[in-house]
C-alpha cells in the first residue's frame, strides 16, 4: 500500500484474517479512521471494527465489494423488519 492512508468508506480485505483450517476468507472492511498509532481501523458489514496495519491491506474486488454490500443491505432489511414488529406491537 502506499504511504498515504485508504480514503474514509473505501473497502479493503485485511489479508491477516484469513483462515486456513478451516478454509475461510479474509475479512473485507471499510475504512473507517486512522488511529494514533498509525493502524487503521475498519468495519465489517454487520458493524464489527476492528484495527489492523497498513501493511496487510489490498484493496477489495468487486465480487469482495459485491458481497459486502450484500451483507449491508441484508443487515438493514432485518432491522427494518425487526422496528416493523415492534411497532406493531406496540402498537396493540
Amino acid at each position: 500500500m502506499s504511504a498515504r492512508p485508504p480514503a474514509v468508506g473505501d473497502l479493503h480485505v485485511d489479508g491477516s484474517t484469513a483462515v486456513v483450517s478451516p478454509p475461510g476468507p479474509p475479512w473485507v472492511g471499510r475504512m473507517q479512521r486512522v488511529a494514533d498509532d498509525g493502524r487503521y481501523a475498519l468495519i465489517t458489514a454487520i458493524g464489527y471494527e476492528w484495527p489492523t496495519r497498513p501493511d496487510r491491506l489490498r484493496p477489495a474486488t468487486g465480487a469482495e465489494r459485491a458481497t459486502f454490500e450484500q451483507g449491508v443491505d441484508a443487515l438493514h432489511r432485518e432491522v427494518a423488519y425487526l422496528v416493523r414488529r415492534m411497532t406493531t406491537r406496540a402498537a396493540r
